[in-house]
């Protein structure tokens, strides 16, 4: 859907970004599953697993944002 809605160069841009930000949010993951490795307690479960949440939900906000600015634009002209 987002896709359809940008040109082949921003789409190449979106690829590229995709692909460093699937990097930045495995590397994120290893050091929040690091530091809350050796802390015991369903408590720490918790709140490891609502950071894993929140590193992909913050990036499917932004590119949401980003969709819904472009049908905006695409609207208003």
């Amino acid at each position: 859907m987002f896709r359809a809605t940008i040109n082949y160069g921003e789409g190449v841009l979106l690829e590229q970004s995709q692909k460093e930000w699937e990097e930045y949010r495995n590397s994120e993951i290893s050091f929040i599953d690091t530091a809350y490795g050796r802390l015991r307690g369903t408590f720490f479960d918790v709140h490891k697993i609502e950071n894993h949440v929140g590193i992909v939900k913050k990036r499917a906000l932004d590119l949401k944002d980003c969709y819904d600015l472009l049908m905006e634009e695409k609207a208003y002209y």
